[in-house]
């Protein structure tokens, strides 16, 4: 039977298209995928990650992981970027912080998974 493989996108929505694309293609480093004018993709592992013109409003939970979570954490806030201290998850175990981006987008950056992440059965 097939099986879900990864979450495919991920989209927000953005008052200011531009300084968006600039937040998370430099200060965040995010491949740039896709420009179609008021609407972007940005390659995230196996996941796009979407940003189109309109009305922020309150988003569906989802996180980044990362390798390296303190240094991320510095460079951000070295950047001027509201950043929280890092905090470990009781549930999962994982190690996290949020930040916000320029139209108050909370985002949380978590440790990365452990490869091979053992099925739960």
């Amino acid at each position: 039977m097939p099986k879900i493989k990864s979450v495919g996108h991920v989209e927000i929505r953005v008052r200011d298209v531009v300084r968006s694309v600039q937040f998370y293609k430099k200060l965040l480093g995010l491949k740039h995928v896709v420009d179609s004018g008021d609407f972007h993709a940005f390659e995230v592992g196996d996941t796009h990650f979407c940003i189109s013109k309109g009305r922020p409003k309150k988003l569906p939970p989802f996180d980044f992981t990362t390798d390296d979570l303190e240094a991320l954490n510095v460079k951000l806030g070295t950047l001027g970027v509201h950043v929280s201290k890092i905090r470990k998850e009781r549930r999962s175990g994982h190690r996290s912080f949020f930040f916000v981006d320029p139209d108050g987008h909370r985002v949380t950056v978590q440790s990365s998974h452990p490869h091979p992440m053992e099925e739960i059965r």
